[in-house]
């Protein structure tokens, strides 16, 4: 991502690391709700921006065992199953 200029920041409760190189989300029962059917829920998420100002969101996800999901907005618009991201960054 560096090289192609793209920033991450933190969607509380994720927090960006130094640089924006990464993320951290501290996990806990303040932070996150587990349930043994659906999994751990995380509200927030990641925002990727690149330097053209387009940005692409993942809020609201759950870790399952059979993956990961989430609500992906692609410059501030919800998106479907099988999105696209922007074509230039």
């Amino acid at each position: 991502m560096n090289d192609n200029e793209i920033a991450v920041e933190g969607i509380a409760p994720f927090e960006a690391k130094p640089a924006k190189t990464g993320l951290h989300l501290p996990f806990g029962s303040q932070t996150n709700h587990i349930d043994a059917c659906l999994g751990v829920f995380c509200p927030g998420g990641p925002r990727f921006i690149g330097n053209t100002g387009n940005s692409v969101v993942v809020e609201y996800i759950w870790l399952r065992m059979d993956g990961a999901f989430g609500t992906v907005k692609v410059n501030g618009s919800l998106r479907a199953r099988g999105w696209s991201p922007p074509t230039t960054w």
